[in-house]
């Protein structure tokens, strides 16, 4: 679980998935599709209040929850180079 901050309120992020797919570096012709051409982060969350109820999150929101999720994914990865 990743603790987090939404609109002033403490909350809890569930991470099922967290796939980042790097953007292609070979031949566009030899590239599997168009979304691996650009690259993309594709991840499946729940939010949970700080009694542990899942919520429903606003829309205005969710970028600023992927930006944590993401950060949190950084970091680990950086973790595991040393």
């Amino acid at each position: 679980m990743i603790d987090v901050i939404i609109g002033g309120m403490e909350c809890k992020i569930e991470v099922h998935s967290y796939t980042v797919v790097k953007p292609w570096k070979g031949s566009m012709y030899t590239c599997p599709s168009d979304n691996d051409w650009y690259g993309y982060t594709d991840m499946d969350y729940d939010v949970y209040d700080s009694d542990g109820n899942r919520i429903i999150v606003e829309a205005i929101h969710r970028d600023e929850i992927e930006e944590q999720i993401h950060r949190e994914y950084e970091n680990q990865e950086n973790d595991d180079d040393y």
